[in-house]
This record gives C-alpha cells, structure tokens and sequence, in this order.
C-alpha cells in the first residue's frame, strides 16, 4: 500500500490516509483543527483564514486549513473529512497570497535562481516573492514560525535563511553558478551583492576564513572540491586532515597574509608570521620550500607560484648500468656485419 506524496515542499501530516480512522492519535488530532475550524465559522462565518492565523486558544487554524486544502488537492483527505469541510464553506483552492500559494511561487523562483537567498529582487515581479521572504525570515528569527513552514521552506533551499545573511549566501550562489557553467571563452559577471569578480570574491573569502561561520567553511570547501582550479589557493578551501597538509596549509596562509601586508615575500629567515595568535616561521618555512621542490604537490607549486616564490628546478638523476653501457659499447664496435663472423665478436 504505497502513501501519498504531499506537493514538493510541503508538509506531510498524514503519511497514510487510509489509516486514520484507524489511528486514535490521528483522530485527535483532525478534530483539534476540525473543532477550531466550527469555532472560527461559528464567529466569521467563513473558513478564509489567513495562513499565520492562531486561534484564541492557540491553536495554528491557518496552518491546519493549508495542510487540509494541500491534502485535498492530493486525494489523500478522506471522503469524510472532506465533506464535513465543505459544510463550513471551505474554499479548496490555496488562496492567492496564502502561505502555500508563496511557496509554489518560491519553488519557482529557486528553480530560476538556484537559491531563495536573495538581497534584492533581480527584476520587479520578483518583489512580492522577495518581500514575502524576508518577513518568513523575520517571523522564523523570532521564533514564530511553525516548524512545518520553515521545514517546507528548508525543503526548498536550506539556506534560504542562513545565520550569516542572505548577502553572502547570494553572492556565493553567484559564483557556483559561474564556475558550473564556465567554459573557456566565458566572461564572468561581478558578483550581485558586493559587485567582485568570483576570482576577486574567493580571495577574499579565503583570507578571512578564520572569521567564516563553520557552514560557510564547509560550503566553500564543498565549491573548492568540485572544482580545484578556481583559485591557484583554492586548495587552502579543502580540510586537511594529514599532518604534512596542515603544515603546509599553516605556511601559505603565513605567506599570503605577509604578502597581503607587505606586498612583496622577501621575508627574512628568522622571520615570524603571527597568525590569528600561532607564530609561524615564515622564513624557513619559504626557505624549505624552495630547496624541497621535490617534496610539493602540483597545487602546492601553483600555490607559491602564484605568490611570486621561485622555486628551485628540480634536476633527477640519470639511473644507468654499467653491464648495459659494456653491450653498447662491444655492438658498437662489432663489424658492418657480426651475424657473418660472430667468432671475431667473442673471441675464445
């Protein structure tokens, strides 16, 4: 027996409609909003109830209303209670302007944009979404949101209400985008909200990561994952896990904090680097590097690179054997023709 599925986003109340008047707990539930539903046409005389309304008593009747009429549209609100609704007058269709007739709107708007993150609106018919938004983030920072709203609109985009603000979400958004859909004669477009270009935007970002929120941390190291190259220190996104990495991690983010200040790496050797309070030995650590080219990885050599550290050449070693130069040697000197006289080849 399979469960209805509620429209995208929204909540599902009732997994298994078929079962409810099986389910006391279900019961007592339905009858809660029914009771508060007679109550409220008792007094109005209608059943328009507006999505944020709570009854005298408490109880969220607008919430309820919206999940009945959503149920409905599904064919999963049972015959019975479908008909005691349409004795207050009920009105099936989502209301224009309701909370679930919003969240169509933002599912759309999200499919356009790819997040509901947004400072502004890209265009004029865009302000209502953009307005209705911004008072769902008012009303969940208060903690008056009903926790089935905000799971629907997390069902949307989880981050349509993000700690740090909708600013960075936005631009970050911006540049995942960029960076998806970039080819090799691609120009990019300056971010929305701070007007960088990405390559700008994610310097930046990753010379303030200490202050980042630890969710803006993984989001970036998720953009960095997917794509290495977006950044000669895009590798500084990435979590390291191994010793070495950190190490080296701790050494470049030194340097680029030096270079920042300084504009230039001709860091004495007994130079250190305070670093968010860890003193760094900046001036080895370059030093290292230049001498053990060897040792760095193809993102580490971009890294310093690009910060202008000349590394030394790396020179390998040419591996022979004696025994092979001999033969060389002995088929050299052989005659125009050894398979004639090969006795003059190996003489006894």
């Amino acid at each position: 027996m399979s469960s209805a599925k509620s429209p995208r986003g929204l909540p599902d109340p009732v997994r298994r409609p078929d079962l409810i008047s099986a389910s006391p707990n279900q019961s007592r539930i339905w009858f809660a909003g029914w009771s508060a539903a007679i109550r409220y046409y008792e007094h109005r005389k209608h059943l328009n109830v507006p999505s944020e309304y709570t009854d005298p008593s408490g109880y969220p009747l607008g919430l309820w209303i919206g999940q009945q009429r959503s149920l409905y549209a599904n064919g999963s609100l049972t015959p019975d209670r479908a008909l005691a609704l349409s004795t207050l007058n009920i009105s099936w269709p989502h209301p224009p302007g309701s909370f679930e007739d919003r969240l169509e709107q933002a599912i759309t708007f999200a499919d356009t944009h790819g997040t509901l993150a947004l400072a502004t609106a890209p265009s004029s018919s865009d302000g209502p979404i953009i307005r209705w938004l911004n008072r769902q983030r008012a009303l969940a920072d208060s903690g008056r949101m009903h926790s089935a709203w905000s799971g629907a609109l997390n069902a949307v985009d989880p981050w349509w209400n993000p700690p740090w603000g909708v600013a960075w979400q936005h631009d970050y958004t911006h540049v995942c985008l960029q960076f998806a859909t970039q080819t090799k004669t691609s120009s990019f477009e300056p971010t929305p909200v701070t007007g960088e270009d990405p390559y700008t935007w994610l310097d930046r970002q990753i010379a303030q990561l200490h202050d980042l929120h630890s969710q803006q941390v993984r989001l970036l190291n998720d953009l960095a994952a997917q794509h290495p190259d977006i950044h000669p220190h895009s590798l500084l996104l990435l979590a390291a896990s191994a010793p070495r990495t950190r190490a080296s991690h701790r050494g470049l983010k030194a340097a680029r904090q030096f270079h920042q200040r300084e504009g230039h790496l001709q860091v004495r050797l007994g130079h250190r680097e305070n670093l968010h309070g860890d003193d760094v030995l900046l001036g080895s650590w370059i030093r290292k590097c230049r001498t053990n080219t060897a040792q760095l990885t193809a993102p580490q050599i971009t890294a310093l690179t690009a910060l202008g550290i000349e590394l030394e050449p790396v020179f390998q070693e040419a591996v022979f054997d004696v025994a092979d130069t001999l033969e060389d040697d002995t088929w050299w000197a052989a005659p125009e023709l050894p398979w004639v006289s090969p006795t003059r080849l190996f003489p006894r």
